[in-house]
């Protein structure tokens, strides 16, 4: 450093005697040193440590100055002269706590003062405030712009605002957040802590963001497969309500709005259904009507017309076939009991429960046997169990009657159709056992039911016929907590025009060796595993029944050996295929509907290979038409008709996983 910039650092004139003022300087250093120690942030301090260094070098080159000037006699050096640098220092305050010394010489080698040394001491002063001010600047320039306080003040405030912000981050507040890091900007530029502020607060807005909607997608994906639309709707627009620009959302609420107005739809159509299984016809033509107009096109609403001419146009065919069974039978009465002839009217009441002239026939050469009516002539069906004999009639009355029950006679049990209901625990057994041996039971006009749940591996049908014959027509089997009808150990069922509906486990399982299943004109809808299933050497006869939205597949054949006739029935919406048929040894599967189900529609195994399957339509199933595994011969299932389904028509050579 030359002595020029020296003088200017420390605030003396050019000609100026700097030794009246080496006191002052002195205490001046100190003050900087203080400064220096108690600075309110690391920034502040470093810049007045820069002061104190260039202090001290501006007094080091004071003080070889006038180390030259006193060794020539008072005369101006050289050195003095030229200007040039005669001190290069380096002040490294790496401890506070312990300053550099002031750099001094001896009184005895100080020249004297200035006689007007007034002048001098003005302008010290002038340094002073000068360094002093400059200090607690920019860092950039020592000026007269800015004071200490100021600057302290500043620094202050940029450290609260550091703090705030981040608290303000740590809390999730990114409004706020970015709020003071705005006015950070603002005083102290885009510095690295700025711009590290500003990514925690994106990268924090993103997590909670994805935090969110994840959450909540979740619970659209969630009450979307329940079918709780409205709890779909609901968490979707807590989603947009935030960030309506997730397009995903927007995505699967209007899957939602289309699923809801199906389920609106089917709802509808179902209850036309109901009217015709009630066979109201006129009603259900009359509000099918309505129903086309407001969904006008629909494949679902044409094919419900077709449901409803086809099932009225059968009701006819089967009141005429009642009324020549009715004449058949008053031609055979003698005024005694003739088997036949009831068995004629049996027939007949099924045919036709509406027709008053049937009905009152029937009761007519039904009292030709004992009739025990409940609650009447018994208080409890028990009661009347206990002291009925072979081929009486026991007729219970409309009311809720709680089992279970055994039969190990050949008897009747009759009830009114929708009215009649007879349950138990599911813990407590079947609804109705018919013991083995026991043959020529009836069973009509009942609903069965468990009225708990017991999540047990092993469960209770509601009817189990086990090594014994009955016959069941125009039952309902709702809610069972394991199959609705078990067949077993060579029993034989006969089951007309019954319903199977929301059973934990099959509507009928068909089991063992021996065991027969002959169902016709029966509805299964939506139990949790199959419409009907047969395994174990079981065999079936199935006609003209309908499978429909259950929960695996319409029809499941595993039967080894045994033999399965399917003829004309309808699979529909079941959630896995069709029909699977694993194992047959003998029989056909013809002239039946496969449509609308979620894996497929028909799946041959090569252990069904004896089976004949022709004629059949497998159409619109969201899987593959027909199913057929290696080792079949492709062509011995071209007399079908297989067309319009999503994951292909006619699939050869499958190989399916070892189960």
């Amino acid at each position: 450093m030359t002595i020029t910039e020296a003088r200017g650092i420390l605030g003396l004139g050019e000609d100026e005697d700097p030794v009246p003022h080496l006191d002052q300087f002195e205490s001046a250093r100190e003050r900087i040193a203080e400064m220096v120690k108690t600075a309110p942030n690391a920034v502040l301090a470093e810049r007045y440590r820069q002061g104190l260094e260039e202090f001290d070098q501006a007094l080091a080159a004071i003080h070889e100055y006038l180390d030259s000037w006193g060794s020539n006699d008072g005369e101006e050096t050289e050195v003095r002269k030229s200007g040039k640098a005669i001190f290069v220092g380096q002040n490294l305050v790496a401890d506070l706590s312990v300053l550099p010394p002031l750099p001094g010489v001896s009184s005895a080698e100080r020249p004297k003062a200035h006689a007007d040394g007034t002048q001098g001491i003005s302008n010290l002063t002038a340094f002073v405030i000068l360094l002093l001010v400059a200090l607690c600047g920019s860092g950039v320039w020592y000026g007269f712009k800015r004071n200490e306080t100021n600057e302290i003040l500043k620094q202050q405030k940029l450290a609260h605002l550091e703090k705030e912000g981040a608290m303000l981050i740590e809390s999730r507040r990114w409004q706020d957040a970015a709020k003071v890091y705005d006015e950070l900007e603002k005083m102290a530029g885009a510095s690295d802590k700025v711009k590290a502020g500003r990514r925690d607060i994106e990268a924090g807005m993103v997590e909670e963001q994805n935090q969110f909607v994840g959450y909540w997608l979740g619970e659209v994906r969630f009450a979307l497969d329940q079918g709780r639309w409205d709890d779909a709707e609901r968490a979707g627009k807590e989603i947009l309500s935030k960030y309506p620009d997730e397009k995903e959302v927007v995505t699967l609420l209007a899957t939602v709005s289309k699923q809801k107005i199906e389920q609106e739809k089917q709802i509808e159509l179902d209850g036309v259904r109901k009217m015709v299984e009630e066979r109201k016809f006129d009603e259900a033509l009359e509000r099918f009507e309505k129903l086309n107009l407001k969904y006008e096109g629909d494949s679902k609403t044409k094919e419900l017309k077709e449901y409803v001419i086809e099932t009225r146009r059968k009701a006819y065919a089967d009141l005429a076939l009642a009324r020549e069974l009715l004449e058949k039978a008053k031609q055979r009465d003698r005024g005694e009991f003739d088997a036949d002839a009831l068995e004629w009217l049996r027939e007949a009441v099924s045919l036709a429960p509406d027709d008053k002239e049937v009905l009152q026939y029937y009761e007519k050469l039904a009292s030709y046997t004992r009739t025990l009516r409940i609650p009447e002539d018994y208080s409890t069906i028990e009661k009347a169990l206990s002291v009925a004999r072979q081929r009486d009639r026991i007729v219970i009355g409309e009311g809720v009657w709680d089992g279970a029950f055994v039969l190990d006679k050949p008897v009747s049990l009759e009830g009114l159709a929708g009215k009649t209901i007879l349950q138990c625990a599911a813990d407590a057994g079947c609804v109705v056992t018919i013991q083995a041996g026991t043959e020529d039971v009836r069973l009509s006009g009942l609903s069965f039911r468990h009225s708990t749940l017991d999540p047990a591996a092993e469960r209770f049908p509601l009817v189990l016929i086990g090594g014994s014959k009955a016959e069941i027509t125009d039952c309902r089997f709702e809610k069972g907590n394991g199959h609705g009808l078990a067949v077993n150990g060579g029993g034989h069922a006969k089951v007309l025009r019954s319903h199977f509906s929301e059973n934990s486990w099959n509507g009928i399982a068909v089991i063992g060796n021996g065991s027969l299943l002959e169902a016709e004109n029966n509805v299964f809808l939506e139990n949790f595993q199959n419409g009907i299933e047969g395994w174990d050497g079981g065999a079936l006869i199935l006609k003209s029944n309908e499978c429909r939205g259950n929960h695996r597949n319409g029809i499941h054949i595993d039967i080894g050996a045994s033999s399965a006739t399917i003829t004309g029935n309808v699979l529909q919406q079941n959630l896995e295929y069709g029909l699977v048929l694993s194992s047959a040894g003998s029989g056909s599967v013809e002239t039946n509907v496969m449509k609308r189900n979620e894996l497929g529609g028909m799946v041959v195994r090569a252990t069904g290979k004896e089976v004949t399957i022709k004629k059949n339509v497998i159409t619109s199933n969201a899987g593959a038409g027909l199913a057929i595994e290696y080792g079949l011969d492709a062509s011995g299932y071209e007399e079908n008709k297989v067309e319009k389904n999503s994951g292909g028509d006619v699939l050869k050579s499958v190989v399916f996983d070892a189960e």
